[in-house]
């Protein structure tokens, strides 16, 4: 064989070997999400926008915009954004941005952009998206005349008075979806500071929707209840946490196949609106659940894409509040996680398993066996409701029943330790199969061919 044709086939075996490793590297990167944190309107030149990166990666703002339409129009305008340094527009995450009318400049703040104003502050709408306006990447703020009842926008504002989005502790911020329930009006607007003080403890809360029509006006005593004969909390039924899914198998995707697990222990159908389900070991991400009904002793699984919660690949955990704020379900925190693996729990101990089971009941494999393949996650409706749903705003999509269908046919076919069968039923090599044949083929072509290839380079010489 002549060197031009060695040389061909080294460059084959080359070109096979990175057919065969290239579908590996083919991982969807987690969802961004941006939060509107404070808005100022209607003031003349005094108004500014504040966001925060809500999400696990560093966001370009140059490639996200912020548009405006007043009460009486719904004609989205685009405000074009002036960075004051061409050079700073990332945000990492958990940071907050200022952006400003143009000319104004809040004392002690730092700007990162300016717009043209015009904002009314007797009622309209804000939105901050990426640039294909995809809304469930971005957040939206309604401000108006409020029906109290449904919450769905929050109160008109005056002079020196901003919406600030309430802080709920520990850095984390009140995302139920609703304008209404997540804003209130203060009359000590803080551009580029971050509030962490419950505004009540400090009285600055002016109005908001349900707001309590007995708090005392009594500066000493800001946030009391007149009448101390008030009934207690009301008793919420107990939700228990049995699984997280952390790190999903490609094809299978964090947005849509990441899901928490919860178990309905009761001998009767539970609503679980009101509940609110955190993850993370500081509890930094949190989603509150609409209409949604679990029957008696069954499971239910929220996926990532509805919930927008992140479990993190090497330390997390999750926890479950009732609507009194109470903790009632938390799971174990765990220092790594382990790809296609569940952490559930099994016989009162939280551990590891191969075998996921989304909303179905959990059962333990040897770790030692075979690894089964992940069961991807699909959106079905939720249960049936009790009561008609709450209007939230058009980001939020109601929570789904998560699909155990796929999960069956997985189980029939039987995967081993050299084959896995994908979502449409079809049984494929593991990944390191493949890898290890194409470092076998390209081996095999640098050890044959190694004289030609040391002829070649000395001849250069």
């Amino acid at each position: 064989m002549s060197i031009k044709l060695k040389i061909i086939s080294l460059l084959v075996n080359i070109v096979l070997f990175v057919s065969l490793i290239s579908p590996l590297a083919a991982i969807a990167s987690p969802t961004s999400l941006i939060l509107i944190t404070e808005l100022q309107t209607g003031q003349g030149s005094r108004e500014f926008i504040e966001i925060e990166n809500h999400s696990d990666s560093t966001l370009d703002l140059s490639q996200w915009q912020l548009q405006y339409h007043g009460a009486t129009s719904m004609t989205w305008s685009t405000k074009t954004l002036t960075f004051t340094d061409p050079l700073v527009k990332l945000l990492e995450p958990g940071d907050r941005a200022l952006f400003t009318a143009s000319g104004y400049a809040p004392p002690s703040s730092n700007i990162m952009a300016n717009f043209s104003s015009g904002f009314a502050d007797t009622g309209g709408a804000v939105r901050f998206l990426p640039l294909d306006l995809d809304q469930s990447l971005g957040d939206i703020l309604t401000w108006g005349t409020t029906d109290a009842p449904t919450c769905s926008i929050a109160p008109k504002h005056a002079d020196l008075q901003s919406l600030k989005r309430f802080p709920s502790g520990d850095g984390v911020i009140v995302d139920t979806g609703s304008s209404g329930m997540d804003f209130y009006v203060s009359n000590s607007p803080s551009p580029d500071l971050i509030d962490t003080q419950d505004p009540f403890s400090i009285d600055e809360v002016v109005n908001y929707c349900g707001k309590p029509e007995d708090i005392i006006d009594d500066p000493e005593a800001p946030g009391v209840i007149e009448d101390p004969g008030n009934p207690p909390a009301p008793i919420y039924s107990k939700i228990e946490i049995t699984e997280l899914f952390t790190d999903p198998v490609s094809p299978q995707t964090d947005e849509n196949d990441e899901y928490i697990e919860l178990f309905n222990p009761n001998s009767e159908a539970i609503n679980i609106s009101g509940y609110t389900l955190e993850s993370g070991i500081n509890s930094t991400y949190s989603y509150s659940f609409g209409d949604v009904v679990i029957p008696a002793g069954e499971y239910f699984a929220i996926s990532r894409k509805y919930s927008k919660l992140t479990l993190s690949n090497t330390s997390s955990r999750a926890r479950l509040l009732d609507p009194n704020g109470e903790i009632i379900s938390e799971t174990d925190p765990y220092d790594k996680s382990y790809q296609g693996q569940s952490w559930h729990l099994y016989d009162g101990v939280w551990q590891w398993t191969t075998t996921p089971t989304p909303s179905a009941s959990n059962f333990q494999l040897s770790l030692g066996g075979a690894t089964t393949t992940a069961t991807k996650v699909t959106a079905k409706p939720a249960a049936k409701k009790a009561t008609a749903p709450k209007k939230a705003a058009s980001k939020k999509a109601a929570a789904k029943k998560v699909s155990t269908a796929s999960k069956t046919a997985q189980k029939d076919s039987a995967p081993t330790a050299f084959t896995y069968t994908d979502d449409q039923g079809n049984t494929k090599l593991q990944p390191y199969i493949l890898w290890g044949a194409g470092l076998l083929l390209l081996g095999y072509g640098l050890w044959e061919y190694r004289w030609d290839l040391m002829n070649i380079v000395s001849r250069k010489k």
